[in-house]
């Protein structure tokens, strides 16, 4: 019998980062959610993720990953076999990588980095890396070249945030707004969060309000906005929150609200906000039994600049089988 496996990657390549408010690590979070069932397959869409390791490194790309197996009726099996497993990890921008991409934007002209590799050899993942140890070159597996499409859009408006009150309650009413935003450039408000009505007077960083909400792919930073009525701020108006985004992996972000003092801010009319996006997808074909369990993005069919590196949990095909990977390109 026959399985095909698939594999989707989201890699966030940063290009206009505000460098103050940017939450981003280099640190690779390893562990795969194993959690596909015949019958209830995860959603198609691919979350971001960005590690909530301060403001310096290099981002950390989710990779998600689809095994399927044939079923009678299906012609296809990798458009409509039964899934059987389904999992979540994630990669790493190399340094080499960095290089790469300033000299696809300003320096000297590279080659496109759309070629990808597959390994069964257990990597830990690292910026210093210039090569993919035990790269597969038999069993159909080789480094191959993949399609590009481009699926440039714009930002996603936030959904509403919740809010709650820590330390020491009061008596104060507060509503917020969450904008996401990139290159300088925020979308409109979100919907008001819950209305909180027992904030402290005095907001510290003993008694404060923290304001939950999930972050949006290919965002930078967020804005998130204090008002004391359920009216939407607009225009030019003193509402901004000082506290700084901190988000986990899975984009559950978190503003902590601990001053009194708001700044003021221009709230955009209409959502004006664009980031670049793009997919490189590849469908392999085993010759012979092979396990793979970490993959590379390189800029040549042969040798070249490794730019992206990753694990995902391993998986075996046997000849037949086949292993489709989408990588999902966010600049």
């Amino acid at each position: 019998m026959k399985t095909v496996k698939a594999l989707s990657l989201a890699l966030f390549v940063c290009v206009a980062l505000l460098p103050a408010q940017t939450h981003i690590g280099a640190t690779v979070d390893e562990t795969a959610i194993a959690i596909g069932t015949p019958d209830a397959p995860m959603p198609a869409h691919v979350r971001a993720m960005l590690a909530a390791e301060g403001s310096t490194g290099t981002p950390v790309h989710p990779v998600h990953y689809v095994a399927r197996h044939p079923r009678p009726g299906c012609p296809d099996t990798a458009a409509c076999g039964t899934i059987i497993a389904e999992g979540e990890t994630h990669n790493i921008r190399v340094s080499a990588g960095t290089t790469w991409q300033y000299n696809q934007m300003a320096g000297t002209t590279a080659a496109v980095g759309t070629y990808i590799a597959l390994t069964n050899t257990a990597i830990t993942p690292a910026e210093a890396d210039t090569t993919l140890s035990g790269e597969i070159a038999t069993n159909g597996l080789s480094r191959a070249l993949s399609t590009p499409t481009n699926a440039s859009t714009t930002l996603a408006v936030p959904a509403a945030a919740t809010a709650s009150v820590v330390g020491t309650t009061g008596a104060v009413s507060y509503w917020y707004w969450v904008a996401a935003c990139n290159q300088g450039i925020c979308t409109t408000p979100s919907l008001a969060s819950n209305n909180i009505t027992t904030a402290n007077a005095t907001l510290s960083t003993t008694n404060y309000d923290s304001i939950a909400f999930t972050g949006q792919n290919g965002a930078a930073t967020y804005q998130v906005y204090r008002t004391t009525s359920s009216t939407a701020p607009s225009g030019t108006a003193t509402v901004l929150v000082g506290g700084l985004p901190s988000c986990t992996a899975a984009l559950a972000c978190t503003v902590l609200d601990t001053s009194n003092t708001l700044t003021s801010v221009t709230i955009p009319a209409s959502n004006l906000t664009n980031f670049g996006k793009y997919t490189l997808v590849n469908t392999w074909t085993a010759t012979g039994t092979q396990s793979a369990q970490a993959f590379g993005v390189f800029n040549a069919s042969s040798s070249g600049t490794m730019i992206f590196e990753g694990t995902f949990t391993s998986v075996t095909l046997n000849s037949g089988d086949t292993f489709q990977l989408t990588e999902t390109v966010y600049m």
